[in-house]
């Protein structure tokens, strides 16, 4: 099995949707922003299909390849799609990490929500919207936190200190946004007056690029890529590498007795009763269910947010994220440290 870093440069302008995005039928919006990275759902569209490409047989259509060359594919890159429930068996693909930031030889991923926020140590006591009560724990000092100010943003190197606070900053930033404004056309074919749309587009600032770690049984070469619905084109390097995700980002640390998600993470209902204190945010998924029939889209998930950081038994917490066939798409990886605060 080969493992290669993946780097992958924009062409041009990119978009890529999320849960919300133009839609269709009376569900459009008018207003749309470009998520700054691709899902890795993303990712692994791309990557299926640049085995194919690479590897054969390949055709643009599902329709168009035989009975004997869909069980060739189906070895190659697996027979079903992503599925939050598993198995999520992909062939010759074994893992991808999740997607991050890279500037020459300095590696970037989102910070940490705790990111210079102090701890204190708490003797018992009851407190916490469940009024959960402790023997001792080390949680954020709350009277460091300012809320004019929230919670912190932009992205962390992997030396652990590095940050780039404002990611849109003119000079300093890694995104630049471009904004594009249109018509669309009504079914006839014509201009639709009342169907006017401003979408935001992103630009990478120059020797910025998306990175992953992937791992696979067939080798992978240099190619152009295309990713997200608007098929944004990418140019794709691809190295052979020792460098393991976990290993880039160990600097990047998570509290004394907590978990730090280092990946969007699909968790159960009840996770904040595993917990004594938790900084999260929330964000929308969706994905395609079925690529080889009607094209149809995956109900809306609540993922826990990369970042985001849960205090208490980090053994519970971390056990109940564990799910290897979301963490071999770059879901659910998490980072576990005890430190002194």
């Amino acid at each position: 099995m080969a493992r290669y870093l993946i780097t992958l440069r924009p062409i041009d302008s990119y978009f890529f949707g999320g849960a919300i995005t133009f839609g269709d039928g009376g569900n459009l919006n008018y207003l749309v922003k470009s998520e700054k990275m691709p899902q890795q759902t993303t990712i692994l569209g791309m990557l299926r299909k640049e085995i194919l490409k690479q590897h054969g047989p390949y055709h643009k259509n599902i329709n168009d390849y035989t009975n004997e060359e869909k069980v060739k594919i189906y070895e190659k890159i697996g027979k079903l799609p992503f599925s939050e429930k598993g198995p999520n068996d992909f062939g010759a693909i074994k893992s991808i990490s999740p997607i991050y930031i890279k500037d020459g030889k300095i590696h970037y991923i989102p910070v940490p929500l705790d990111f210079s926020i102090k701890y204190k140590d708490i003797s018992a006591g009851t407190y916490g919207s469940n009024a959960m009560t402790k023997d001792k724990t080390s949680i954020p000092s709350l009277e460091e936190y300012k809320p004019k100010i929230a919670l912190p943003r932009g992205f962390i190197a992997d030396n652990g200190k590095s940050r780039i606070e404002n990611d849109e900053d003119k000079d300093k930033g890694i995104f630049q946004p471009v904004e594009k404004v249109g018509i669309r056309k009504n079914p006839a074919g014509g201009a639709d007056e009342e169907a006017y749309y401003k979408q935001t587009r992103y630009m990478l600032k120059e020797d910025f690029r998306f990175a992953l770690i992937f791992e696979s049984d067939l080798e992978l070469k240099d190619s152009i890529v295309e990713m997200g619905g608007e098929r944004s084109t990418f140019e794709m390097i691809a190295k052979a590498t020792p460098l393991v995700f976990s290993k880039i980002f160990e600097n990047v640390h998570a509290p004394k007795n907590g978990v730090l998600l280092f990946a969007d993470s699909f968790a159960p209902a009840d996770i904040y009763d595993l917990c004594d204190f938790a900084i999260t945010e929330i964000i929308s998924f969706q994905h395609f269910s079925d690529h080889s029939k009607n094209i149809e889209r995956s109900p809306i998930y609540h993922l826990l947010k990369r970042g985001s950081v849960l205090y208490g038994n980090a053994e519970k917490v971390e056990q109940a994220l564990n799910r290897p066939h979301l963490a071999k798409v770059g879901f659910n990886i998490v980072q576990t440290i005890n430190r002194e605060a």
